[in-house]
């Protein structure tokens, strides 16, 4: 009976927590990216946005509404999204206000996690971290997580 009780507690709080899952794996010659959604909306999707000039063309994951939650591009550069508990963010004063999704801009212009830290740095994301937190890799392995209003660049 103790057994069925703390399985059903676990199941209770895991069903609440929807929590989502990501890692970058890196040897051997080798950079693996992985995540997967974990909500309750099962209209999921799939669409593709092709290169046009010199933005790159992107592969998006996400559902019904269009905001993409995940994907990569054609440089190799991959993201996801997490939704978190509430991020306390400091002023974004001097910050732009981005027109548009920043991620989709970062996915359609960068090619390096490097790049994405120098677009989104100068970029107001409190309307999009005040509850979630972004992962981008790149094809060299190198990543950055976004957490409210900080960087945190693989070491």
């Amino acid at each position: 009976m103790k057994l069925l009780g703390a399985l059903l507690a676990v199941s209770l709080t895991c069903a609440s927590a929807l929590p989502c899952t990501g890692f970058l794996v890196v040897g051997n010659g080798r950079v693996l990216f992985g995540n997967n959604e974990d909500y309750w909306n099962p209209e999921t999707r799939v669409w593709f946005v092709p290169a046009v000039g010199d933005r790159h063309g992107v592969m998006y994951l996400g559902f019904d509404n269009g905001f993409p939650q995940g994907g990569m591009n054609d440089a190799g550069l991959a993201f996801d999204g997490f939704a978190t508990g509430s991020n306390p963010m400091t002023e974004q004063k001097g910050k732009r206000v981005f027109r548009g999704n920043p991620i989709s801009e970062a996915m359609e212009t960068c090619s390096t996690v490097a790049e994405v830290v120098a677009f989104l740095e100068d970029v107001d994301l409190t309307p999009l971290l005040t509850r979630a937190m972004l992962f981008f890799a790149d094809e060299s392995g190198d990543s950055v997580i976004i957490e409210g209003d900080t960087f945190l660049r693989k070491e």
